[in-house]
């Protein structure tokens, strides 16, 4: 009775012990290259992406899963470098970069800062690509069912697709081919044959 008793209590700061965040990387088939992912443009399987930063000093690489993503979940915060591998047959669109607000680049890599608690986004487009395969078959006379070979080359072929914006030529080789490769996908191309040449049927 009559004591006066004082608790003190003393707390020193030391800071977070584990600063983490998540990173989501998408890999979309863009198939008409506006870098957005429409309706019917899925995520790209088993694509291969570089990971660099704290978490992953040395940098890592990674697999898309079924569904094109790849989840980081848990890695330390910091500045993280991330870049695509390229591919055959696909085009480089470029990258969305989503820390708080998206940016676009037509680049194939991006650097984006992961702070304690976000989850930031990271979107490759790439745009799928295909080729067409033309053969020019040159008969003789009529009645005549045989191949003339050596009247195979040097024959125009134009490729062209109103949706694609393409419209390109090209000359058969000495096995009457011509090949239009890294094409956009559309539905309406129209392959013909030039028939000013001379001789022509």
């Amino acid at each position: 009775a009559g004591q006066t008793i004082t608790f003190t209590f003393t707390n020193v700061e030391c800071g977070i012990v584990l600063s983490t965040g998540s990173l989501i990387v998408n890999k979309v088939s863009d198939t008409d290259g506006d870098h957005v992912q429409d309706p019917g443009e899925p995520g790209i399987s088993g694509w291969a992406i570089n990971v660099q930063g704290p978490e992953f000093p040395a940098g890592q690489q990674f697999l898309t899963d079924a569904n094109g993503q790849l989840f980081l979940d848990g890695i330390k915060t910091g500045n993280y470098t991330v870049s695509e591998v390229t591919q055959a047959g696909y085009k480089a669109i470029g990258v969305v970069t989503d820390d708080n607000s998206p940016i676009f680049s037509s680049n194939t890599a991006t650097t984006i800062g992961l702070e304690f608690s976000d989850t930031d986004t990271v979107t490759f487009f790439n745009q799928p690509r295909g080729s067409i395969a033309v053969h020019k078959t040159t008969l003789g006379a009529e009645g005549f069912q045989g191949e003339i070979e050596a009247d195979n080359d040097g024959w125009r072929i134009t490729v062209v697709s109103v949706n694609c914006g393409v419209n390109t030529s090209k000359l058969t080789n000495a096995a009457g081919n011509a090949a239009f490769t890294d094409l956009p996908i559309c539905n309406d191309y129209v392959v013909s044959e030039d028939l000013t040449a001379p001789g022509a049927p």
